[in-house]
């Protein structure tokens, strides 16, 4: 649900730049949310696609503040993370802000949703 000033956050394993981008990218010739809204039941009237972040690191990573190190607005919402365990493989994160992801997703061990934070401009 769209919620000003929460970033919702998923850890991604096992992705390339381009299978991320394309995972996360709307398919506007056919009118249909990317596969990451549909995969996780995130309805994609609820984001704007401008306040969506993805990240892919060269090597996997084993703790969330260096899975999230360059992301927008890390300062401020990556206490929420520390220590947060993160899956096997685990090489990029996809970032939606403004949005509160409420966890109804379907299981997917290459996309696991980490939680949400408050996060600050």
């Amino acid at each position: 649900m769209e919620n000003n000033g929460i970033v919702s956050v998923w850890a991604v394993c096992g992705f390339t730049e381009d299978e991320l981008e394309e995972y996360t990218e709307y398919d506007y010739d056919n009118d249909r949310p990317s596969r990451f809204c549909l995969d996780n039941g995130v309805n994609d009237e609820d984001i704007d696609e401008d306040f969506m972040e993805s990240a892919v690191r060269e090597n996997a990573v084993s703790t969330a503040e260096e899975l999230l190190a360059d992301c927008s607005y890390y300062d401020s919402f990556i206490a929420e993370f520390s220590g947060k365990t993160l899956p096997e493989n685990c090489n990029g994160a996809i970032l939606v802000y403004n949005y509160e992801y409420d966890g109804n997703k379907v299981e997917n061990a290459r996309v696991v949703f980490l939680g949400t934070a408050e996060y600050d401009l």
